[in-house]
C-alpha cells in the first residue's frame, strides 16, 4: 500500500501543478518515505528480537542504570 501511494505521487509530480499542490505533494512524498523507512526498521527489529536464542537483541541491548 505504501509503495502504491508513493508511485501515485510520483506520477502526479509529472503533471502541471500549482505551488500549493507541489507543496502538498512534497509533504505526501516525504511522509510516505518516512513511513516506509519506519516500517522497515520495525521489521528489522522484529527479526532480531525473534532470534534472541542465537544472539539477538536480548543479548545486545544492556539496560542502563
Amino acid at each position: 500500500m505504501f509503495f502504491q501511494i508513493l508511485a501515485a505521487a510520483e506520477l502526479l509530480s509529472e503533471s502541471s501543478l500549482n505551488h500549493n499542490q507541489i507543496s502538498f505533494l512534497q509533504t505526501v512524498q516525504a511522509c510516505g518515505t518516512s513511513l516506509v523507512e519506519t516500517v522497515n526498521h520495525v521489521l528489522d527489529f522484529t527479526k532480531l528480537s525473534g532470534n534472541s536464542k542465537s544472539g539477538g537483541v536480548d543479548n545486545v541491548i544492556v539496560p542502563t542504570q
